[in-house]
């Protein structure tokens, strides 16, 4: 469960980063962005290479984290269903 708010904490902030990267060219991308992550995707693109507008690390350490909390969510759900098939009692 700490695995999950660390992951979940580090994408939330590297978003916010992201958001402000792109806010400081676009505000509309920076809204949009913040609610709908693959926006970002167009800006990434569009500002490649670019040193003052450059979020590729950035987007990838959201990425990462993003899935990662993902992953440790759906573990965290079998998990809680194992154990909560483990503790119904058995019919005969």
């Amino acid at each position: 469960m700490v695995v999950l708010m660390l992951f979940g904490a580090i994408a939330f902030i590297a978003n916010l980063r992201l958001v402000v990267k792109v806010w400081q060219v676009n505000a509309f991308f920076g809204i949009v962005t913040f609610f709908f992550f693959p926006v970002s995707i167009f800006f990434l693109f569009k500002h490649w290479g670019d040193p003052d507008h450059d979020i590729k690390l950035v987007f990838v350490i959201t990425l990462v984290a993003s899935i990662l909390t993902g992953y440790q969510f759906d573990t965290l759900k079998a998990q809680a269903r194992e154990y909560s098939n483990a503790q119904e009692p058995q019919s005969r």
